[in-house]
């Protein structure tokens, strides 16, 4: 009798070391896909989307330090000398409201969230990265509105798809889903 050796506490725990291996592959893959990506000179926010999508699925304290360890890591990369955590803390903000408020089972409404958050990340970034002498041509320039609507752009793409892929492998794992069954 198979359930007579196994006990639920467990399974939990059997989960929960399943759980942090499966984040800790996600937030390796995104950050190593974000700083393939800025490499080329594209502006991604693959790691806020994936802090908003983690915060939605497992919790939006789990996706805030998911964000964190992602976001520090591409910074310390690139050598920002700024943190992306005023950004992190309005996703899981989002994300807290999207879980109790949100759409979860209609990904193409994910549009909305990915493009807000490409674009607050594009515009934090602009206000911190540069410095205050720049500020005079880049006012004059069209570049800040191309980097914001551009990663809004890649944001309202990428969300629908991310959530997607992991939520495919997400059920095999038997991991929490950002798709929830109502």
């Amino acid at each position: 009798m198979p359930g007579k050796f196994w006990r639920r506490g467990d399974q939990q725990k059997y989960d929960r070391y399943l759980l942090t291996a499966w984040l800790i592959i996600v937030v390796f893959a995104a950050t190593w896909l974000e700083l393939s990506v800025a490499a080329l000179g594209i502006l991604t926010p693959l790691v806020v989307l994936l802090s908003f999508h983690i915060g939605v699925s497992v919790g939006p304290f789990v996706g805030f330090f998911a964000g964190l360890i992602g976001s520090a890591a591409v910074e310390a990369s690139l050598g920002r000398t700024s943190t992306a955590v005023p950004v992190l803390i309005l996703t899981a903000l989002m994300a807290w409201k999207w879980r109790d408020h949100g759409e979860r089972n209609f990904l193409p409404i994910l549009v909305f969230p990915g493009g807000v958050l490409g674009g607050l990340y594009a515009l934090y970034l602009l206000t911190t990265a540069t410095s205050i002498s720049a500020w005079p041509s880049l006012a004059t320039s069209h570049v800040p509105i191309l980097l914001t609507a551009g990663s809004a752009a890649i944001g309202a793409i990428l969300l629908p798809i991310w959530c997607h892929c992991s939520d495919a492998m997400s059920t095999r794992l038997e991991l929490p889903r950002f798709r929830v069954d109502r």
